[in-house]
């Protein structure tokens, strides 16, 4: 049989029903909420990077990736055909309510308002929201419903069932996804999903770009927000809000840790320095261009378990860019901050250390 045949032969299609539980911002070109498939195709490419990237070189991983997932290729070669082809359904409405009302937080830093800031707002940024709580985009809100089909060959469906879990367990989409906006849920059947593996966390600096799953002698690199009495665990948005000020604990607080005070991660005076590790810009990025950016490598995501929402957070440990000034170009002193990342997410007492079975 020819390559061109083979491709769709003894193909399987797999659906997941999906249900959507914080506000996405899953916009078109005008950047309105608009369904489209094209996204979610990304998304399985980004986690299939992930799952499938350890001892591959990069050009290798790239190679794999574009046969299953199409690339620009030669003419008349297959390679710009994929073998994956992903399809969406969905009939909801977008919206432009303004986000919920919900309890401040501290960041030391903010010189106004006595350092209270609005948690929402500080994982949305000014893109998304204005600080009265108005949205700038229509999204479609939590509680709606879609579909979202996965049609691949026999093998490569295979392949793709740890990919399927990260996305179960991880995935989010659309405008600041990487703060838990766009969090849904992902119900498929058990016969579709494989558990990935994690390797050890300080492997993931040999590259400059997300290729493992990290673990360390505590565990996965996985922590979830652990409601107190005062949260309402039926809203996505306590979730979110404990997940604000964890963030915000990492990067500008000093905390306790056996005695030791770890302190607040440095911004720098106009240079690279600790806290560009977890993302580009920052308010003080003069050190960069304008343009620079750097995606942060935590990940954050709110699930449902049971009637009880939780925030997710995993790091996927890799080497900064080499193309942009950051510390030192050894991994040495890289390992260093993220050390005391970890150190920081473990000792702060609303989240705790997860596994990957109490995410499904």
């Amino acid at each position: 049989m020819n390559n061109g045949f083979m491709r769709y032969y003894k193909r399987e299609r797999v659906t997941a029903e999906c249900e959507i539980l914080t506000p996405m911002f899953l916009g078109g070109p005008d950047q309105s909420a608009q369904w489209r498939a094209a996204p979610f195709k990304a998304l399985l490419r980004k986690w299939w990077r992930v799952a499938h990237g350890q001892g591959l070189k990069h050009d290798e991983l790239y190679q794999k990736e574009s046969e299953l997932f199409g690339a620009a290729g030669e003419k008349g070669s297959d390679l710009g055909k994929s073998r994956v082809i992903v399809s969406l359904w969905a009939d909801a409405k977008s919206s432009e309510e303004r986000m919920p009302n919900v309890p401040k937080v501290n960041q030391p830093e903010c010189q106004r308002n006595n350092g209270d800031v609005s948690p929402l707002l500080y994982l949305a940024g000014m893109g998304l929201m204005a600080p009265n709580g108005n949205v700038k985009h229509s999204y479609f809100k939590p509680g709606e419903k879609f579909q979202l089909t996965i049609e691949a060959g026999k093998d490569d469906i295979e392949k793709l069932k740890p990919v399927l879990r990260l996305i179960q367990a991880f995935g989010t989409i659309g405008g600041r996804s990487r703060n838990a906006w766009g969090s849904f849920s992902f119900k498929i059947g058990d016969e579709f999903l494989a558990e990935p593996k994690f390797e050890s966390w300080e492997k993931g600096f040999e590259r400059d770009y997300p290729a493992l799953l990290g673990r360390d002698d505590a565990g996965a690199l996985i922590w979830k927000t652990v409601p107190s009495q005062k949260d309402d665990k039926n809203k996505w948005e306590s979730a979110m809000t404990v997940l604000a000020d964890t963030y915000i604990a990492v990067r500008a607080r000093s905390l306790s840790v056996k005695g030791k005070t770890l302190d607040k991660l440095n911004p720098g005076e106009g240079s690279a320095n600790e806290r560009h590790l977890l993302g580009i810009p920052l308010t003080n990025h003069a050190a960069f261009d304008k343009k620079a950016r750097h995606a942060s490598p935590l990940h954050f995501k709110v699930v449902k378990l049971g009637n009880s929402y939780h925030g997710v957070i995993l790091h996927l440990p890799h080497k900064h860019s080499d193309q942009q000034p950051i510390l030192d170009k050894n991994k040495t002193k890289q390992i260093e901050v993220w050390k005391k990342v970890h150190q920081k997410l473990d000792a702060i007492s609303s989240i705790q250390r997860a596994t990957m079975a109490e995410l499904r």
